[in-house]
């Protein structure tokens, strides 16, 4: 009976050898280390580490890829059948909270691609193809004429405070923590059904392991999105960590459905480099036609 006893504690010996053997096989043959756990932090927590990062950070500046896809417009600026696609590079910048230069240029043309902004006011242009600018003020009575507003572009960065004063609420998804910007709704009282008139204007999702913001998304009074962003691979820049690309998704919910989608890929990020104000000054683009989204 020991002899059966001290087989059986040798036999498992080797089975435990052996598996320890396979598995640092397996590490050197480059299997992928265990992913670290999700971290649950503390909705107080979350909000706080995601409101000291984007306080960090108050200017970016950057070169990039940008490729853009959206549908076509006619020269008075109506939906028209159909899709055009640009791709070109130039830089991303912005210094908060309105200051954006986004432009681009293509080899052999030059210039095709600027969304502006400054504190008075926003411009966007395409030249080959449309070779229009349409042109507004903030809070102006077209401002929702124009489907790449650059206000949504910067509030989709994931780089904004969210105002601690009591209106945000959080939620924890599969994967996310989810802080949500609760705002009044313009909405009458009936549309919500004799409930509080509150809408959630935005939501921020923050990654579990890293807690980087990895999705920004924008809704109207009725909850349907309007901006998505998808925030990705993510590098340290001047201490502070900021994603390389950027997705946004500008969703047309009216007359009919469309979406234009503009993709940054950056390099050379610095968060120091200061640019002074005339950078973000109005220049006239170079293109055929001009529309003021403000005009009746």
């Amino acid at each position: 009976m020991v002899s059966r006893h001290r087989d059986r504690c040798a036999w498992r010996r080797v089975v435990a050898a052996a598996v320890v053997v396979a598995c640092g096989a397996a590490t050197l043959a480059g299997c992928k280390p265990p992913v670290p756990p999700q971290q649950f932090l503390s909705r107080h927590a979350v909000l706080s580490g995601y409101n000291a990062r984007a306080e960090s950070i108050q200017r970016l500046w950057s070169r990039c890829h940008i490729a853009v896809d959206m549908p076509k417009f006619d020269d008075a600026g109506a939906l028209v059948t159909g899709r055009e696609s640009y791709s070109a590079d130039g830089h991303f910048v912005f210094d908060k909270p309105r200051n954006l230069l986004l432009q681009g240029k293509a080899p052999f043309v030059g210039a095709v691609f600027g969304l502006h902004s400054n504190d008075e006011q926003y411009w966007f242009w395409v030249k080959p193809k449309t070779s229009t600018e349409w042109k507004g003020r903030h809070g102006g009575s077209g401002q929702d004429r124009l489907l790449l507003r650059p206000d949504r572009l910067l509030e989709t960065l994931g780089m904004f405070a969210v105002p601690a004063d009591g209106l945000a609420m959080f939620r924890r998804d599969p994967d996310t923590d989810v802080i949500q910007v609760v705002a009044a709704s313009p909405l009458p009282v009936e549309a919500h059904g004799g409930f509080a008139s509150t809408c959630v204007v935005q939501e921020i999702h923050l990654d579990r392991y890293k807690h980087d913001p990895v999705s920004v998304r924008l809704l109207d009074p009725s909850g349907e999105p309007i901006v998505v962003s998808t925030l990705s691979d993510y590098r340290e820049v001047d201490g502070v960590r900021v994603p390389g690309k950027l997705v946004f998704r500008f969703l047309l919910l009216h007359p009919v459905r469309n979406e234009t989608v503009v993709t940054l890929d950056l390099k050379d990020t610095t968060l120091t480099k200061e640019l002074p104000s005339s950078a973000f000054a109005y220049r006239e683009p170079p293109v055929d036609t001009h529309v003021d989204v403000d005009a009746p």
